[in-house]
């Protein structure tokens, strides 16, 4: 039996993280699997639910926090630094704690996937909407890892941001109020929190990659910026289970011509975030998906 060993930072709400495992354990029930968990929270061990003390969960202490700018990616980066530490299986699944898959059995199938594709990397792209974000390679939101053909040990995870030139060439564009310059400038480049692997293996035709299709309005103005179609679908499936997530901004992702997963983005997505409001949809939609899978 091939291991498997998925890899999560949490951060703030428990809340989250604890309905991404359930749905993970309904979704997988014929695969065992392992969850590290690196708690970057400020707060002692009495903070953490007792749901996760389990002995499939590997709580561990997270990350001191930095006093720097983009301070987030930098201490999400040292919680997946000190998570790999731990990990000993074939494959790794780093995803988000609001990253919620719900394509029936997908582990198995995706590493089948992976394994008739002999895919090194697969996962999630950033959101055509982050322009200055690398594009077509997995992201850090979703990204699952075959170690035995890529060791864990040269997976670099840390942003570059306070060390970019071009980076800082670009800000002072920025403040001069000419913020399209700054995103044509930075497009593709910004030096976030996995761009280091992306640049090491991107281009590698010895680790091949593979992206879940993004749901995406191609007649945007983004299209002459991200013009490989293949990687977009045009329509999202969370509005079917309830309508009251269009206006939200989660993001939605297609694996083989079906519904694989939507991320809430609650770090960088645009607007106010109302917790209580998307507690209440999430609820409806995964008793949903779990009731439709039975």
């Amino acid at each position: 039996m091939i291991k498997i060993t998925l890899l999560s930072v949490n951060f703030g709400d428990w809340f989250w993280l604890q309905k991404n495992i359930c749905l993970t354990r309904q979704l997988n029930q014929s695969v065992k699997f392992d969850w590290i968990i690196v708690d970057n929270n400020p707060g002692s061990e009495e903070d953490i639910p007792d749901f996760f003390k389990s002995p499939d969960i590997k709580l561990v202490r997270g990350a001191e926090p930095f006093l720097l700018a983009d301070k987030g990616s930098y201490h999400h980066a040292a919680g997946i630094r000190i998570g790999l530490q731990y990990v000993k299986s074939r494959f790794l699944i780093i995803m988000d704690p609001d990253f919620y898959v719900v394509y029936p059995d997908w582990m198995n199938q995706v590493i089948l996937h992976m394994q008739n594709r002999n895919l090194v990397f697969f996962g999630s792209q950033w959101h055509p909407r982050f322009v200055t974000h690398y594009h077509y390679f997995p992201s850090i939101h979703f990204w699952i890892f075959d170690l035995e053909k890529v060791d864990k040990d040269v997976l670099d995870f840390t942003p570059n941001i306070k060390n970019s030139g071009l980076k800082k060439i670009a800000d002072f564009l920025k403040s001069k109020k000419v913020k399209g310059i700054y995103n044509l400038v930075m497009a593709g480049r910004y030096p976030d929190t996995g761009y280091k692997i992306f640049k090491k293996f991107s281009r590698n035709m010895k680790f091949k990659n593979e992206c879940l299709k993004i749901v995406f309005d191609r007649n945007s103005l983004l299209k002459p910026i991200l013009n490989k179609n293949e990687y977009f679908v045009d329509r999202g499936f969370v509005a079917d289970l309830n309508c009251n997530t269009v206006s939200l901004g989660w993001e939605e992702f297609y694996f083989e011509g079906h519904p694989f997963g939507f991320h809430l983005r609650r770090v960088g997505r645009p607007g106010v975030f109302d917790p209580a409001l998307e507690k209440e949809l999430l609820n409806d939609i995964l008793r949903k998906v779990i009731s439709g899978n039975r």
